[in-house]
């Protein structure tokens, strides 16, 4: 069964074997980067509530693993409560995206997430807070307080659903 390679193939021919692959690749690669800034766009747009990443596909024409890869590698620099010390020192959303060289729509997704895990820790932790003490802790209005403590009890909620299906499927 022959492909067309040969074992021996002459010098020339695969110096452009290995151009056209390299070309190839960084042709896939700057579409890639596009659609991660799309994705990260209609992030900014539609959060990062249930089915949001399946919107995002059918707007892109993509399935849906690609836009999770996609956003997987958007929060790959932002790890848990990266933003949140920055953010009590008086950051912006836009200097953090310049510092970390993200768009703005990923960070303030991402501090969202971040301030609602933060209120929902506070309001039912040990000493517990008020609404007022987090509001003025963290610079924030009190409704905006009760939203990311009501958003933290839902992503709380979810991680307690998603850790018993699995342990429910180990056994």
């Amino acid at each position: 069964m022959s492909n067309g390679w040969t074992q021996n193939a002459p010098f020339d021919k695969a110096c452009r074997r290995a151009g056209g692959r390299r070309h190839y690749n960084a042709w896939r690669h700057i579409h890639a980067e596009l659609r991660r800034a799309q994705v990260a766009e209609l992030l900014g747009v539609y959060g990062l509530s249930h089915g949001a990443q399946a919107r995002i596909a059918e707007c892109l024409g993509v399935t849906r693993s690609t836009v999770c890869r996609d956003v997987h590698a958007l929060f790959a620099g932002t790890s848990r409560g990266v933003f949140l010390p920055y953010y009590r020192k008086g950051w912006t959303v836009a200097e953090l995206a310049r510092a970390y060289r993200l768009p703005p729509s990923v960070v303030r997704v991402a501090l969202d997430r971040d301030l609602a895990r933060h209120c929902f820790r506070s309001y039912y932790g040990e000493p517990a807070k008020s609404y007022g003490e987090i509001a003025a802790e963290l610079r924030l209005s009190v409704p905006a307080v009760r939203r990311y403590v009501r958003q933290g009890e839902a992503d709380a909620l979810e991680d307690y659903r998603r850790y018993a299906l699995r342990d429910a499927a180990e056994q």
